[in-house]
C-alpha cells in the first residue's frame, strides 16, 4: 500500500531503496511472488522543496546540474526523454585502462527483450538498410550507431498502482539516512521523515536504487564496502555539448536517418561512432556525434506545414524543409578514472548527513577522442564530396561542460573485491544481503542512453533475488466459467482502473488480452499482462464476450472503426464521442454498448440512499461540488444524486458563469466548481458530508450523519491504504476504482448499469454548458 511509515520498526522480506526505474522494476518483477515487499521513497508522489533540498551536490570539477537528478516517485524516469540503445560489444571489453564488466553482452540480450514490458521498443527493428537512396555513404573508420526514442516517454511512478496490496508497501516521504549492520548483514534501514520522525525497516535483504550518486553516498555514510577504497570511485558521466557544424554540399533526403525520424510510437534516429577496430587500435575511446537539423524560419515554416497538412505523396514544401546545414551533437564515453569518484563532503543535509561531492574531469583519452572522431568525420566528409565541417575539435573539447544527467560507476561491478565494490549478481562483495541496482555498477559507460540497461540489470536481479528468497509462482487466471474480455489500451485507466477492478470480481472475468499501439505490460494484482500490438487482435476478439475500449476520447471513432467485428460481445466504452454517423455505425458491430461511468456506483451512494431513507427523502436538495469532480463525470453523478437506484433524474437546466456550473437536476439545485482539485475539494449534500470509516490503514465503508454502509474484503484492497486526513475526494480516484468493479459486475451479470443513451445525454449536457453556457430541457419534470 501507499502509506507513511510509521515511527518504530517494521518487517520485510525485501527493502528496496528508491522508487526510479531500478527500483520500481526490481519491485515489480516480484509484485507476483508472495514475499513482503517494501520501497522507501525519500521523494513525494511530485517534487517537493524540501526533498529537492536534499539532492543538493558539491562539485569540484565537472558540474552536476541541478536537475538532473530527482527525488520524487519515478525518480530519473520524470527528466527522461525515453532514448533508448544498447551498449556495445565494445563496451563489455578489457581494455588497459578499465577490467571491462565481468561479462558478455550476450547476457544482457534476453534482459533486453524483457523490458519491451516496460515500454522499451527493440532497437534492432530500426535496420540501416532502411535508408533512402543519397544518405551519406562511404565511411572508413566511422560507423551508425541506433538510437530509439518511445513517445510517450514512460514514467515510472505510473507502476504505483501496484502497491494496492496488502504486503507490497510503498512508503513515500522516507528518507535512508543509514544502513546498520550485524554479523555481517544489514539488518536494517534507518530512515526520517520531514518532520524528523526515526522509523527502521527491518528486511532478510536489501537493494539500494537511490541512484548514481546517491548510492555510494549511503554506502560512504554507512561505512559500508569500502574496505578496499572502491566505494564512489570510476564515477563517469556522459558529458555532451553541441559544437561545430556539417556544411552539406548536397540536402539531406527527405527521410534521413541522421536526423529524427517518427514512426508511430517511436523516434529513430543514427549517430557515427569510431569503429571498434579503430578504437582498440589506437587506445580510443566509444564516444559518438549526432546531427540535429539547422533550419531558418522559411524551412521551419515549410516543414511545419508539410507535417501538418500536406498528403504523404506531396513533396514540395517538405523538400523546401531539408536541411543544408547540421549542428553536431556530441556525447563522450568518459574513461573510468580511480581519481573521478563520489566523496563525502563538509556541508550536511537536513538530517545532520554529510552531502556527496562529486569530483571529475575529463581526461586526455577522452580529449583524443573527440579529436579522432572530428578527424574522422570531417575527412570522410571531403574525401564523399559531402561537404566539410565547421568548427575545431577543441572547440568541442571547450564546450564539453554539460551533465547528461547520466551518473555511472561509483560502486562498479566485478569479480575481484579489489577492484570493484558489487559482484556479479550485484550484491556487495563483504555484505551478503546488500545489492546495489542501477547506474552505479557499470563498470563502463559506453555512449548509450542507460536506462535500457539498467532496467535489464534490474530484471536480472530480481530473478536471483526470488530464488534467493524464496518467491512463490506467479498466479494465473483459472480456467472456466468467466465472461472473456478483451482491453484495448494499456494507458493508465488499464492499468490503474480497469485491470485491478477486472481482478477484484473473483471469477466474474478473465481478461484474455490486451492490445494497443505499442507492446508492453501491465502488472495487476494478481499477475503481469503482455500487450501485444493491435493488429494481433482479431482471432481473440471473436471469441470475447466483452471488449473494453480505453482509448482517448478523440480516437474512439478510429479505433472501434479498426475492430473486427465482434456481434456477440459487449463494448465496455470509457466517455463517450459525441454523436456522428461513424460512431453510431461502429457500435453495431457488437451487441450491446455499456458506458464505464464508475461516478454512477460511487460506494458511499449505499450509506447516502440510507440516510435519505430514513428521512423519508428522495434524495438531497442542495449538492455542491466545489472542485471535487470533473464536469462531465459529475453529471452523470447529480443525476444519480438526485434520481432513485435504476432510474436517474435528468437534467433540467444549467448555466455557466466562469468556473461556476449551476444546475437543476430533479428535483436538486447543484453546483459544481471547476477546475477538479481533489488535494483541496469539498463534497455536501444537503450542508452534510461522507466521511470515510477505516480500520488502521484500510477503509472498510462510509457513514453520513450517523448511517453507514460498508465495502467488501476485497473492495477495501481495491481501495489501497487511506492515509491520516484522507476523505472521499482525497481518495475519489480509489473509489472510482471501487465503481468501475461494481459497474463490470452489474455488466457480467447481464445488467446494463449505464448505458449509452445515459453517457450521451451526460456528454451533451457538459457541452452544452461548456460552449453555449446554458442548458435548457424542455418537457420533463425530472
Amino acid at each position: 500500500m501507499l502509506r507513511r511509515l510509521a515511527p518504530g520498526e517494521h518487517e520485510y522480506d525485501l527493502c528496496i531503496i528508491g522508487a526510479g526505474p531500478a527500483g520500481l522494476t526490481v519491485a515489480a518483477e516480484l509484485a507476483y511472488s508472495g514475499l513482503r515487499v517494501c520501497v522507501l521513497e525519500s521523494g513525494e508522489e511530485k517534487r517537493g522543496p524540501f526533498a529537492d533540498a536534499l539532492k543538493e551536490v558539491l562539485n569540484e570539477g565537472l558540474a552536476i546540474k541541478p536537475e538532473s537528478r530527482v527525488r520524487a516517485l519515478g525518480g530519473a524516469s520524470l527528466t527522461w526523454n525515453g532514448r533508448s540503445a544498447r551498449l556495445d560489444p565494445i563496451d563489455f571489453e578489457s581494455r588497459p585502462w578499465s577490467p571491462g564488466w565481468p561479462f558478455g553482452r550476450e547476457v544482457l540480450e534476453p534482459l533486453e527483450v524483457r523490458a519491451g514490458a516496460y515500454r522499451f521498443p527493440a532497437v534492432d527493428e530500426f535496420l540501416r538498410s532502411e535508408g533512402p537512396e543519397g544518405e551519406p555513404r562511404g565511411w572508413r573508420h566511422l560507423q551508425e550507431k541506433v538510437f530509439v526514442m518511445t513517445l510517450p516517454t514512460y514514467r515510472y511512478g505510473s507502476l504505483k498502482y501496484l502497491f494496492d496490496r496488502a504486503g507490497f508497501d510503498l512508503a513515500m516521504g522516507a528518507t535512508v539516512v543509514r544502513l546498520e549492520v550485524e554479523s555481517g548483514r544489514v539488518v536494517s534501514a534507518v530512515c526520517r521523515s520531514e518532520g524528523g520522525a526515526e522509523s527502521r525497516v527491518r528486511a532478510r535483504a536489501f537493494v539500494l536504487a537511490a541512484g548514481g550518486i546517491e548510492n555510494p553516498r549511503l554506502l560512504l555514510n554507512s561505512n559500508l564496502g569500502n574496505e578496499h577504497d572502491q566505494v564512489g570511485r570510476y564515477f563517469m558521466n556522459h558529458t555532451k555539448c553541441h559544437s561545430g557544424y556539417w556544411c552539406l554540399s548536397r540536402r539531406l533526403p527527405l527521410r534521413s536517418l541522421y536526423t529524427p525520424q517518427t514512426e508511430g510510437p517511436r523516434m529513430n534516429y543514427l549517430g557515427l561512432r569510431l569503429t571498434e577496430e579503430f578504437q582498440r587500435a589506437h587506445g580510443l575511446l566509444n564516444s559518438y556525434v549526432g546531427f540535429e537539423p539547422r533550419l531558418g524560419f522559411v524551412q521551419r515554416v515549410a516543414c511545419a506545414l508539410g507535417r501538418r497538412i500536406l498528403p504523404p505523396s506531396t513533396d514540395l514544401l517538405r523538400s523546401m524543409s531539408r536541411p543544408r546545414t547540421v549542428r553536431l551533437s556530441w556525447h563522450i564515453d568518459m574513461e573510468p578514472q580511480a581519481e573521478n569518484r563520489v566523496v563525502l563532503g563538509e556541508k550536511r543535509d537536513a538530517f545532520g548527513m554529510p552531502m556527496a561531492s562529486v569530483r571529475h574531469r575529463l581526461s586526455s583519452r577522452d580529449m583524443d577522442t573527440i579529436r579522432a572522431l572530428w578527424k574522422e568525420l570531417g575527412d570522410d566528409v571531403g574525401r564523399n564530396g559531402l561537404g566539410h565541417l565547421s568548427g575545431s575539435p577543441e572547440e568541442v573539447i571547450a564546450d564539453l561542460t554539460i551533465d547528461a544527467s547520466h551518473h555511472l560507476g561509483a560502486t562498479r561491478m566485478g569479480r575481484d573485491p579489489v577492484t570493484s565494490v558489487v559482484n556479479t549478481d550485484c550484491r556487495l562483495h563483504t555484505v551478503e544481503n546488500l545489492f546495489v541496482a542501477g547506474s552505479s555498477v557499470f563498470p563502463t559507460a559506453g555512449c548509450a542512453n542507460p536506462t535500457m540497461t539498467i532496467v535489464a540489470l534490474a530484471l536480472r536481479l530480481a530473478d536471483h533475488l526470488g530464488e534467493l528468497l524464496g518467491a512463490r509462482r506467479a498466479e494465473t487466471a483459472a480456467p472456466g466459467g468467466r465472461k472473456r474480455i478483451v482491453i484495448i489500451g494499456a494507458g493508465r485507466r488499464v492499468s490503474e482502473d480497469v485491470v485491478p477492478a477486472l481482478e477484484s470480481l473473483g471469477d466474474a472475468f478473465e481478461i484474455t488480452g490486451l492490445y494497443a499501439r505499442s507492446p508492453g505490460a501491465v502488472f495487476g494484482r494478481r499477475r503481469r499482462y503482455d500487450v501485444r500490438p493491435l493488429q494481433e487482435s482479431t482471432a481473440n476478439l471473436k471469441e470475447a464476450d466483452f471488449v473494453y475500449l480505453a482509448v482517448p476520447r478523440g480516437a474512439v471513432v478510429k479505433a472501434l472503426k479498426n475492430l473486427a467485428p465482434t456481434p456477440r460481445a459487449e463494448l465496455v466504452i470509457d466517455t463517450p464521442t459525441p454523436l456522428s454517423r461513424d460512431f453510431l455505425q461502429a457500435l453495431r458491430r457488437f451487441r450491446k454498448v455499456h458506458v464505464a461511468e464508475d461516478s454512477a456506483c460511487l460506494p458511499w451512494l449505499d450509506a447516502v440512499r440510507a440516510w435519505y431513507g430514513k428521512k423519508s427523502q428522495a434524495g438531497p436538495r442542495e449538492i455542491d461540488c466545489d472542485r471535487s469532480v470533473f464536469r462531465y463525470h459529475g453529471i452523470a453523478l447529480l443525476k444519480v444524486l438526485a434520481g432513485t437506484p435504476g432510474a436517474p433524474a435528468r437534467v433540467r437546466s444549467g448555466r455557466r458563469r466562469g468556473r461556476v456550473l449551476r444546475l437543476r437536476v430533479g428535483d436538486a439545485r447543484a453546483r459544481i466548481v471547476q477546475d477538479r482539485d481533489y488535494a483541496k475539494g469539498k463534497l455536501t449534500l444537503d450542508g452534510s458530508e461522507i466521511r470515510l470509516l477505516c480500520a488502521g490503514e484500510s477503509c472498510t465503508g462510509f457513514e453520513i450523519e450517523g448511517t453507514q454502509s460498508s465495502l467488501t474484503p476485497d473492495e477495501s484492497i481495491l481501495m489501497g491504504g487511506v492515509l491520516p486526513g484522507d476523505t472521499v475526494v482525497t481518495r475519489m480516484l480509489h473509489l472510482k476504482r471501487v465503481g468501475l468493479a461494481r459497474m463490470l459486475a452489474m455488466a457480467a451479470r447481464g445488467e446494463d448499469p449505464w448505458p449509452l443513451a445515459e453517457g450521451i445525454n451526460d456528454a451533451r449536457v457538459d457541452h452544452m454548458l461548456q460552449r453555449f453556457r446554458i442548458f435548457l430541457r424542455l418537457g420533463t419534470s425530472r
